[in-house]
C-alpha cells in the first residue's frame, strides 16, 4: 500500500465493508496506538546505545506514546516521525487485510479488494 493521509478513515471504511460489529472506534485507536508503538520502536532501533540511555532516562519508566514521542524529538524531526508512522500503518493495514481477507464472503471480499486497490501503488511499464 502506498502512503495514506489517513489511515485511521481507511481502517473505519475497512471494517465497515467487512462488517465488524464491535465499537470500530475503539478499534481503530487501538489500532492507530499500536501503530504509533511500533512507529517509535522503528525509530529507537536505529539510534546509538548512547541515545537510547539518554532516552530512558528521560522517560523513567515512563510508557506512555506522548513520553516516547517526546523523547524522540531530540533525535528525529516530526516528519521523520510522520514517515515512520506512515510506514507502520501501510504495513499493519496490509497484514490485517490479509489476515480478514481469506474469512470474508465473496461480496465483502470483492468489496474490500475494490476499496484497497485505490491504495495500491500504480503499476510501473
Amino acid at each position: 500500500m502506498n502512503e495514506t493521509p489517513d489511515a485511521k478513515q481507511i481502517l473505519l471504511q475497512i471494517l465497515e465493508i467487512i462488517g465488524y460489529g464491535e465499537n470500530r472506534e475503539a478499534f481503530a485507536a487501538d489500532f492507530m496506538n499500536l501503530c504509533a508503538q511500533e512507529a517509535m520502536a522503528d525509530m529507537i532501533d536505529k539510534l546509538t546505545d548512547e541515545q537510547i540511555e539518554a532516552i530512558q532516562q528521560k522517560l523513567a519508566g515512563s510508557q506512555s506514546v506522548e513520553d516516547t514521542r517526546a523523547a524522540l524529538a531530540e533525535f528525529y524531526t516530526g516528519d521523520d516521525y510522520m514517515k515512520a508512522l506512515a510506514a507502520s500503518c501501510n504495513k499493519s493495514l496490509t497484514e490485517f487485510i490479509t489476515t480478514v481477507l481469506p474469512t470474508l464472503s465473496p461480496e465483502q471480499g470483492k468489496k474490500l479488494s475494490e476499496y484497497v486497490v485505490k491504495f495500491a501503488p500504480a503499476a510501473t511499464a
